[in-house]
């Protein structure tokens, strides 16, 4: 492979400022030079911006969280939901989290946000969920004691717990932009919540600050999702935007790198010299990364598989993507290895 800005040896950073590392504008090659003083957008981006300061109606300051609510087939149950059940719908911005881990870290990150708690009414002689009672009684949690018809008309895959949670995390743009070491991971049109739980479990025990996903035509936060994050979904924020390439665009102006999966990719991540503020970007399951994504990425980046075969899940690939920038980088607050 030829090198290039981001080859072994020369680095993204090398031989002068961030705008001469992105070139001068060629369309065959890196993207223009960043504008990073110039006022306007959400990190203080190039100008040319409508008059109320957005772009592709994303607006400068960060917009209200989706609603996040569970989808059919996402978590939910076919069994009929009983009395003691029906506390446990979710309205607004609140959502449901079932499984013992996720209800666990729940109660660990943000106890205060706990609005209902409910355990199988044998949870005095099942350790794991004996385990949850103690923690939730130390936060001063009100413990509701469900059957088994009760969790199961609530959600699939309890595992003896549910909960009501009225917080999620919140992607702050301004710590973001201010951070030395900063991974982020995109989704373009990812279609399967439990593959969005998998990325948010790799994410969070890989040191990512948060996920991006388009407004249209993707999936979000569900019940399933949570449950498969294992506990990521307290920690790493999910952003839904309006326009991704846009987005992406943003954040490439706030000096971020963004390198998308791509089979057509020029080299595998370990050929790159990574900058320590990146974004991942990973396609749909079916269709990959759509072109205005591709145009909008620094570099496209394939990995490594045996000619004519698949491809990877989008869970996968994203997790080995993550693991070379920790690889590199080390982990968020951490020496470089």
């Amino acid at each position: 492979m030829s090198k290039n800005r981001f080859s072994k040896g020369s680095g993204p950073k090398g031989g002068g400022s961030k705008g001469a590392g992105r070139g001068a504008g060629s369309k065959g090659g890196p993207r223009g030079a960043r504008s990073e003083g110039a006022s306007g957008g959400r990190f203080g981006g190039r100008s040319g911006r409508n008059a109320s300061g957005s772009v592709g109606g994303h607006a400068t300051e960060a917009a209200e969280p989706r609603v996040i609510v569970p989808r059919p087939g996402g978590g939910a149950s076919s069994a009929p939901r009983t009395k003691a059940g029906s506390a446990f719908m979710i309205s607004g911005r609140e959502r449901l989290s079932l499984g013992i881990h996720s209800v666990r870290e729940a109660i660990k990150v943000r106890p205060q946000a706990i609005k209902r708690l409910g355990l199988r009414d044998d949870y005095p002689r099942a350790p794991q969920l004996k385990e949850l009672a103690e923690l939730a009684e130390a936060n001063s949690i009100e413990i509701q004691s469900l059957t088994g018809a009760d969790l199961d008309g609530i959600g699939s895959g309890h595992q003896g717990v549910a909960a009501v949670i009225t917080e999620s995390p919140k992607l702050d743009f301004e710590a973001l932009k201010a951070m030395e070491k900063c991974v982020l991971v995109a989704c373009d049109g990812l279609e399967d919540p439990m593959n969005l739980g998998s990325i948010l479990r790799s994410a969070w025990l890989m040191g990512a600050s948060g996920v991006l996903l388009p407004q249209d035509r993707s999936v979000t936060v569900t019940t399933a999702t949570v449950k498969v994050a294992s506990g990521g979904a307290e920690h790493v924020p999910v952003e839904i935007c309006s326009n991704l390439p846009r987005e992406l665009e943003l954040f490439r102006e706030a000096g971020f790198w963004v390198f998308g999966l791509a089979e057509k990719g020029k080299g595998l991540p370990w050929d790159f010299k990574l900058p320590e503020k990146v974004i991942w970007v990973v396609g749909s399951e079916s269709a990959g990364l759509r072109v205005t994504v591709e145009r909008a990425c620094d570099e496209l980046v394939r990995l490594p598989q045996i000619p004519g075969g698949s491809s990877y899940n989008a869970a996968v690939a994203t997790a080995m993507a993550l693991y070379e920038s920790v690889r590199q980088n080390g982990l968020p607050g951490t020496p470089k290895n």
